[in-house]
């Protein structure tokens, strides 16, 4: 015969047979003689066409083992762990909403620095400032520097501690304090811009006018900022280290032209602190590497001025004593310059007067050389790879701070501080071997480009130097070949002085406008915008936390049931069944509402109950259509799984149907309760006698059996207590019984022990024809 296709198992709800179901209790099943199983599927329905049927008659072809990924069984598992899920998104939700309103708020400040601008308001004009400084992303790299941190901090707990001394501690409330310093900050929004008079009053009859005077020009913190900060952030602000200042990040706006200071931290008033000190500390670096060099160019020209001079009065002093020795020695001598004698002493002044220039103009070039040697090393190192150049820098501050804290607690020898120690060695090498960033810097180009034009001047200066020291050397001898006489020597020698006394002023005037250009020295950034006390918190968001936390909770809670699943053995559904047993089950029995009948009534056929088991009846025919199964052995693994309804019910069923039904209680090691209490309470017993006292040969088989409603129906109740219930269902005499009743009956249904617990079962099973396996649903 060939193959029957088997139907696919369909998702149905049992509303269809009762609209109070609760859930699925037990299950048949029918199996050849080896006992496969059948299980209840909750929602779900066995095929009236019958189980699936290999060629040949074979009643079940096994499901085999191998599994299929299935949607609906895996939102089935998340259904029936409904509860774990909840509960574990209940509580991990619940563990961060607390943990993040315990939080405290994150507030943020933004500072703005820019290039200074031709026409901003400054005391004065100063020189332009050294252009590498104006590239901002070169600018943001810097602000990153471990020690730009710590000038911060400094700033800060300088500032708190004058704060501390000034007479207006203490008796400004907050308010007051941020008025004044909101008049403050408009009324100098840049270096030199003048206060209104009524804002100086304001600030007088607060006592923070001194707040201009006890700071840089522009620069410092203000005292009226700190005096805003509350008590806890006053003294967060006096013990101010790197480590706070270090939130603060730079940020290069989309344009390029500016740069935001971004700072992020507990304590509205103390992050505007913290931020403003950071851009504070890089204007005053800025400001001072632009002294400094300008310093450098003034000690220069202070250095050849000092030089000079002291030429010029030797020179004088020549020119003195050769007036004296000639008038001795050459009293009576006279005589006039011939015209060659004119013509090389011109030569000589053109070429004496060109070698002190070339000397002057050498010395300057070699103090430009080593300024824009020096801005262009800073840049290429600011230029560095930036993400594993920032990381490498960033991670080398906090190991130092690491280490010096480890340096007060233990010796050089310490495991924690050589390993600390290592790490440090390990990123700066990490950063020395970090690539350079090529190209794309317009400002190191130029710089590039005038250092390479300063070397070529250094070394065509260097050229002509000695060249026109051979020319003075060989004028000088060529005058001393004619006689000279008193003018040829004097004119010499004056315009020796002339030539000093020119190159001398010349020294002077460029010393005066270095010392003009020290003190206009303005820098190339200005704040654009001081970071003002935020309002509100940007910080933590909790909406966005307890979105998270509730999908973490949830996927935490869908693994969980999972887990519990792949731990839980017991059977819940057909499919269950289907996987592990490889049977495809034959019905399903749902769990009835409290005060609804377990059994079917003779009254009323076409009940619900009476379609369930209609159904499993068919199903159990149509497992061996060609044979039909007259002799059935119903088992459970365990007890109360519904064995003993399921085979009063079936049998009623076949009874209901026209057959001649037998329905015998094999359980013998049951004292009370089982098939023969239920037939007993249904009054239908005459007697104690039952299939003990048949096997023991107390009784004949007619004194045992029990006529039924409906009149074909028969029973045989297991009888009085037996010692040895095993002995006798291992006996020929049961054997030969079953035979005889497979003739006399054209279906017999035998009620048996549990499997799992003794071994009854296993002793009926080889005189049955087939066998059906009930399976309570968990």
């Amino acid at each position: 015969m060939p193959e029957e296709p088997r139907p696919p198992e369909e998702e149905f709800s049992l509303s269809d047979l009762v609209r109070r179901k609760r859930e699925i209790e037990s299950a048949g099943g029918a199996l050849p003689p080896v006992p496969p199983g059948a299980v209840p599927a909750p929602g779900g329905r066995s095929d009236p066409s019958g189980p699936r049927r290999a060629p040949g008659g074979a009643p079940f072809e096994r499901a085999g083992t191998v599994e299929r990924f299935d949607i609906r069984h895996q939102w089935g598992v998340v259904r029936r762990r409904w509860g774990v899920v909840t509960l574990s998104t209940l509580v991990v939700t619940a563990t961060s909403v607390v943990a993040t309103y315990r939080q405290p708020d994150v507030y943020e400040a933004v500072a703005t620095l820019g290039p200074r601008r031709v026409g901003a308001a400054i005391l004065r004009e100063g020189p332009a400032p050294i252009p590498e400084l104006l590239d901002m992303e070169t600018v943001a790299n810097r602000m990153r520097l471990p020690s730009l941190a710590a000038d911060a901090a400094r700033l800060v707990r300088e500032a708190a501690s004058r704060t501390r001394e000034h007479p207006a501690y203490g008796a400004v409330t907050p308010e007051e304090a941020q008025e004044a310093y909101r008049v403050l900050v408009e009324g100098r929004p840049s270096l030199g811009g003048a206060l209104p008079e009524e804002a100086l009053d304001r600030l007088r009859s607060l006592f923070l006018d001194e707040a201009l005077r006890v700071r840089e020009p522009g620069l410092e913190l203000p005292v009226s900022e700190l005096l805003r900060l509350p008590a806890p952030e006053f003294e967060q602000a006096m013990r101010m280290d790197p480590g706070a200042i270090g939130s603060v990040e730079p940020v290069v706006t989309t344009d390029g032209e500016m740069l935001q200071l971004v700072s992020r931290g507990q304590g509205a008033y103390l992050c505007a602190v913290r931020c403003n000190a950071l851009a504070i500390a890089f204007l005053l670096r800025d400001l001072r590497g632009q002294q400094e060099g300008t310093r450098r160019m003034e000690e220069t020209l202070s250095l050849l001025t000092a030089e000079r001079e002291e030429e010029l009065t030797a020179k004088r002093r020549e020119i003195q004593a050769y007036k004296e020795a000639w008038a001795l020695e050459h009293r009576d001598e006279g005589g006039h310059l011939s015209a060659d004698e004119e013509r090389l002493l011109d030569r000589l002044k053109e070429a004496e007067a060109s070698l002190r220039e070339d000397r002057d103009n050498l010395r300057i070039r070699e103090v430009r050389s080593a300024q824009v040697e020096t801005a262009l090393e800073e840049m290429r190192s600011s230029a560095i790879d930036t993400v594993r150049g920032n990381r490498a820098r960033e991670a080398l501050a906090e190991r130092e701070v690491s280490l010096r804290l480890l340096l007060d607690r233990y010796g050089d020898r310490h495991p924690q501080v050589v390993q600390v120690r290592q790490e440090i060695e390990s990123l700066r090498t990490e950063l020395a071997a970090t690539p350079v960033t090529a190209g794309g810097n317009a400002l190191r180009d130029a710089l590039e480009r005038e250092w390479a034009t300063l070397q070529a001047d250094l070394a065509a200066l260097g050229e002509r130097v000695p060249s026109l020291s051979a020319r003075v050397a060989d004028l000088e001898g060529q005058l001393s070949n004619f006689r000279t006489g008193y003018e040829l020597g004097l004119i010499r020698l004056t315009n020796e002085e002339e030539i000093l006394a020119s190159s001398l002023q010349d020294l002077r005037a460029g010393q005066q406008e270095a010392r003009v250009a020290r003190d206009a020295v303005i820098g190339s950034l200005q704040l654009e915008e001081r970071a003002a006390m935020p309002g509100a918190g940007v910080g933590p968001d909790r909406s966005r936390s307890l979105m998270f936390s509730a999908l973490a909770g949830l996927g935490l809670g869908v693994l969980a049931a999972f887990f519990l699943e792949h731990l839980d053995d017991t059977v819940k559904t057909s499919a269950d069944v289907t996987r592990q047993l490889g049977v495809v089950p034959l019905g399903v029995i749902p769990a009835w509402a409290e005060g609804e009948p377990l059994a079917i009534s003779n009254a009323e056929p076409q009940s619900m109950i009476a379609d369930v088991y209609a159904v499993l009846r068919n199903n159990i025919r149509y497992a061996s259509a060609e044979r039909p199964e007259r002799l059935l052995f119903v088992t459970s693994a365990l007890k109360d799984e519904g064995k003993t309804q399921v085979c009063f019910n079936l049998a009623l069923s076949y009874a209901l149907e026209g057959n001649r039904v037998l329905l015998i209680d094999a359980d013998l090691r049951r004292r009370k309760g089982g098939l023969t209490h239920v037939v007993e309470g249904m009054g239908k017993l005459r007697g104690t006698l039952g299939l003990g006292d048949f096997l023991e040969g107390r009784s004949a088989l007619e004194e045992v059996f029990h006529e039924m409603e409906p009149p074909n129906l028969f029973f045989l109740p297991r009888g009085q207590d037996v010692k040895n219930p095993a002995r006798l269902l291992r006996s020929t005499r049961l054997a030969q019984l079953l035979q005889s009743l497979e003739q006399k009956f054209e279906v017999v249904i035998v009620d048996s022990a549990a499997v799992v617990p003794v071994v009854d079962a296993t002793l009926i099973s080889p005189l049955v024809r087939g066998a059906v396996l009930v399976i309570a649903a968990d």
